[in-house]
């Protein structure tokens, strides 16, 4: 109990001589939860149940993920079905979720979808709990707390409701990427491998997580990941679908995601050819620069408004796109290598780690949906903690581009994407410029990252 009085002085900013004289003035707050806390757990339970109405009508009845994933569950209880995206017409392609994902999942095909979206709803408000536990234990809790921290929070709430009414998966994500981290921290390669590959197996885009080990010639990690995907492929897929059909079925879905629908080159005049949607809703760079440069609708219907400042080829936009789109990830990379890597002195540098991963898989991504930018929060968190230069101007434009997510104009141009761009170039900048991200001062109110590591402590 003293220690965790002393850890609460030091995050709130009071001496712990001072908490206890006041301890010791009001004994009776060390004997119960203070009546206002009681009555804002009792509010927060409410919002929890009640939030379970809506999330499990929409599933029922309304525009759901979640009800199209548990179909594909479905069928492969009955028989092996490869998972399959209706587009314009009859045609049909693989999905452009990895058939592993349903492997992973099929248990809940055996249920009813009411049953699962209370699940799913659960497990999403669960993992969001566990990301801010660690936040906290990673940054301190006034990262949360802060000014700073209440708007980076507001900033990606839009795409965090998206995610529950949705049903889709960024907590669980963001939970197996940052538990992988934190137990790389800690020399746990293997496993923390293991649980980027389930993340990747879930939805490809996390395998970029794995940068920081490939950089630092982490061969243990990656040796976690590939035993992680086997099991999963070739064993439990086996055990689903028989040892033929997993492996027609994944390899349908790399043919199909690498060459596209229709096995042509790109090009966004045309989109059977295309990988993903080139309309507003889609952030990605792909999508964004062809709705810049070419003669392509903003919302997808053959006679809607057009942008097109620059008219360009398909050949043309192919070669700038894959540009944009590599470039993140060589940026980040070159980052990665100036930063000390984290440890268990020092596991502040896992948030700086993630921070500098997953804008530049954002940016990389051939799809990137609103409620994809769930993954922004941390990012945004230790910006506040670390304050480099041109942490506030990236961060306005940031929050400008989400608070405006709703509105027609700001996606068609890009604003979110653009928004993405400056959280990266930030945390990119200050890795160039000191060899690491810049150290946070006193007036950050991250307590964790305000004293050094123990080990720097000692030797001083």
């Amino acid at each position: 109990m003293v220690s965790d009085v002393a850890h609460d002085a030091t995050a709130t900013g009071n001496s712990p001589s001072r908490t206890n004289a006041n301890n010791a003035a009001n004994p009776e707050s060390l004997a119960a939860p203070r009546p206002w806390r009681l009555s804002w757990m009792a509010a927060a339970a409410l919002a929890v149940v009640v939030g379970a109405i809506p999330v499990t009508h929409r599933t029922l009845y309304g525009s759901s993920d979640l009800r199209g994933f548990h179909r594909i569950w479905q069928a492969n209880t009955v028989e092996p079905t490869l998972p399959q995206r209706k587009w314009d017409g009859d045609r049909e392609d693989p999905d452009p979720y990895p058939p592993s994902s349903y492997i992973l999942f099929a248990p809940l095909g055996a249920l009813p979808l009411g049953v699962v979206a209370v699940l799913w709803y659960a497990v999403n408000l669960a993992c969001t709990l566990l990301i801010a536990l660690t936040v906290r234990d990673l940054l301190g809790r006034t990262a949360l707390t802060s000014p700073w921290g209440w708007a980076a929070t507001l900033s990606v709430l839009p795409a965090f409701i998206g995610t529950v009414l949705l049903g889709q998966n960024a907590p669980l994500l963001i939970v197996l990427v940052l538990l992988a981290y934190r137990l790389a921290s800690r020399g746990r390669d293997l496993a923390a491998g293991a649980l980027i590959a389930v993340a990747a197996l879930i939805k490809v885009i996390p395998a970029v997580c794995l940068l920081p080990f490939v950089v630092r010639g982490r061969l243990r990690v990656a040796a976690g990941f590939a035993a992680a995907v086997l099991f999963v492929v070739l064993g439990l897929g086996s055990l689903l679908f028989g040892p033929q059909k997993t492996i027609e079925f994944h390899a349908r879905w790399w043919v199909a995601s690498v060459r596209g629908p229709e096995a042509a080159p790109r090009n966004p005049l045309d989109p059977a050819t295309m990988r993903a949607s080139t309309r507003l809703n889609n952030q990605s760079t792909e999508a964004v620069l062809a709705r810049l440069t070419m003669d392509v609708p903003i919302n997808g219907k053959k006679n809607g408004q057009r942008i097109n400042w620059l008219s360009l080829e398909p050949e043309t936009w192919r070669m700038a796109s894959a540009a944009l789109s590599m470039l993140p990830l060589l940026l980040a990379a070159a980052a990665l290598r100036r930063m000390p890597p984290p440890s268990t002195a020092d596991p502040a540098r896992v948030g700086d780690d993630f921070s500098v991963v997953v804008p530049a898989m954002l940016l990389a991504s051939p799809i990137i949906w609103s409620h994809y930018y769930v993954w922004m929060w941390i990012p945004l968190l230790v910006l506040g903690c670390r304050r480099p230069p041109g942490a506030a101007l990236a961060s306005a434009v940031w929050l400008a581009a989400m608070l405006l997510i709703g509105s027609r104009y700001p996606r068609a141009y890009g604003l979110p994407w653009l928004g993405t761009w400056l959280v990266f170039a930030v945390h990119v900048v200050a890795a160039a410029r000191l060899g690491r991200p810049a150290e946070s001062s006193a007036t950050s109110g991250c307590s964790r990252l305000v004293e050094p590591p123990e080990e720097t402590r000692r030797a001083a």
